[in-house]
């Protein structure tokens, strides 16, 4: 009978032993597949991080090509603004004339105002610069002084921190043909 329960005992021992190989093994394989899941996890946080990135560098574009559009159409309204009234002081106008040309000057220094809070600032171009056509676009040239220099100013140019918003428009001089 002691024979009978020390095999008992050792069967069921051994019955054990299988269960507890069995536990280990399932233990490593859910193990296995926790660190499968944490790669997994940590890669879609990854993407997530990635795609939040690019989603705020594409609203900041798209939010600077917005600046850049409203502001050419200003740059544009200026221009014809600032024409009439250099063309305005040519001419002899009576006193509710000029001060009608006050109104449009307040006008442009309200528009100018709208330009700036773009933080669009004005090209600092000044006749005998040197030309360069990144910054400056050439409508003309005239066979005057040093070749390759700013001549003329015909339109401001305006940029948006280091983007050009718009070249300046200029004559560049080139040497005489002789």
């Amino acid at each position: 009978m002691k024979q009978d329960k020390v095999q008992d005992f050792e069967k069921k021992v051994q019955e054990l032993e299988k269960d507890l190989k069995a536990l280990a093994g399932t233990i490593d394989r859910v193990e296995d597949e926790k660190l499968v899941m944490q790669n997994q996890l940590k890669k879609a946080l990854a993407d997530y991080s990635n795609l939040e990135r690019d989603i705020e560098k594409r609203v900041e574009l798209r939010s600077l090509q917005t600046k850049i559009s409203i502001a050419r159409a200003l740059l544009n309204s200026l221009d014809d603004i600032n024409f009439a009234l250099v063309n305005s002081e040519k001419l002899d106008l009576n006193d509710e004339a000029k001060k009608w040309i006050e109104g449009i000057k307040a006008t442009l220094f309200d528009i100018e105002k709208a330009v700036a809070q773009f933080n669009i600032t004005k090209m600092d171009v000044k006749k005998g610069d040197k030309y360069d056509s990144n910054m400056h676009e050439a409508l003309a040239t005239v066979p005057e002084g040093e070749a390759g220099m700013i001549y003329d100013i015909v339109q401001p140019g305006f940029v948006l921190g280091d983007i050009i918003v718009r070249p300046a428009r200029v004559v560049i001089s080139q040497p005489k043909n002789n």
